[in-house]
């Protein structure tokens, strides 16, 4: 017997997240995952409070337990203003991205590029 999973898809807008993904990849993302359950470089969808849903990497854990969200190309709005998720919270983890070269798991960041996590380039 396994549990049932809910999923959502989400279209990327922008370079934030690139080369990790591209304007206009979709991502398939597992929703309801536990703040505490993600690793550093993590990739996620956040309904975020000014800027709506959008596709960013969790940093490590800060000394109140939230994570800081990051993009990975220099174009991205400054982690700063982006913010952090808290502990208690909920997001979506990527799990597949969906581009012009086909289907493909996505690895955490620090995994894809060996950048250490919540540093921009």
């Amino acid at each position: 017997m396994f549990g049932l999973r809910d999923w959502r898809i989400i279209k990327v807008a922008g370079v934030s997240m690139a080369p990790a993904l591209n304007d206009g990849d979709f991502v398939i993302a597992e929703a309801g995952v536990s703040v505490g359950a993600l690793s550093d470089g993590d990739i996620v969808v956040v309904d975020h409070p000014r800027f709506g849903a959008i596709v960013k990497a969790i940093g490590p854990v800060d000394g109140s337990g939230r994570r800081r969200l990051y993009g990975v190309s220099d174009r991205s709005t400054p982690a700063d203003a982006l913010g952090y998720v808290e502990p208690g919270g909920r997001v979506a983890r990527a799990r597949w991205r969906v581009g012009r070269r086909g289907i493909a798991r996505i690895a955490p960041l620090r995994e894809q590029t060996g950048q250490k996590s919540g540093q921009q380039k």
